[in-house]
This record gives C-alpha cells, structure tokens and sequence, in this order.
C-alpha cells in the first residue's frame, strides 16, 4: 500500500474503476478504499495536510456499471467515494455510471456510455496540460 499511497498522493486525478455489488463496492476496491484510514486520521485528527501544499487539487471521478436497473443501484458507492476522495483532500468531480449492464462486453452496446468515457478522458487531459 506505501506504494498506491504515493501514486494517489502525487496523481493529479485519481480516476477508480469498479463494479457496484448489491449497492456496494467490490471487495477489492473497497479494500483499497478502507486502506485510506490512515489518510481521515491525518487530516481530521491530527489535522496535518494529506497532499504536498504544493500539489494541485486533482480531481476524482468514479466509473462504474451494475445490473441492477433499480435507481438506488449507485447510492452507497457514491457515497463512499465522496469520503475516499475526501480523506485525499480531493474533489470528487465526477462520476459515470450505468444501469442495466451484467453480460460481458454490454457497456459496448450502451447508446452514451464508450463517448461519456472518452469526452471525460479528454476534458481530464485538456485540463491537466
């Protein structure tokens, strides 16, 4: 973890990619989401900056697909990358996410959803250069 501790830290936007599972995080993810206690602690307890002063403000963004149709389907994810982001003492900017998307390869045959990806995509790099 010292080492994805670094690469967030100093990434000028943190872009996380996950499924969403019975309105939740994928195990993995939010694995990697719990490992960021360390970061709360920093800033709200010992109140020390999580980010170099002089490191840009970044920006994060959220990509994610589930199943479910239901218009909850995103709610806890959201919310718990509001928090992730915050504990990096970083705007949660965006986020991208599709309903009724289960079989392998069917975020392909959404109508928006490869665009949406690749206007965002070009909107972080036109910002960051």
């Amino acid at each position: 973890m010292d080492e994805v501790y670094q690469h967030l830290l100093k990434s000028d936007c943190v872009v996380v990619s996950a499924p969403v599972f019975f309105y939740g995080l994928n195990a993995l993810t939010k694995a990697m989401v719990d490992r960021l206690q360390c970061f709360w602690v920093k800033k709200y307890l010992l109140h020390l900056p999580v980010r170099d002063p002089g490191t840009a403000e970044g920006c994060g963004i959220l990509l994610s697909a589930g199943g479910s149709r239901g218009a909850k389907n995103f709610d806890g994810i959201l919310l718990t990358m509001k928090y992730f982001y915050d504990a990096l003492d970083m705007p949660f900017s965006r986020s991208l996410v599709y309903h009724n998307i289960d079989a392998q390869g069917s975020i392909l045959k959404h109508p928006t959803a490869l665009t949406d990806a690749y206007t965002l995509g070009k909107t972080i790099a036109e910002n960051k250069t």
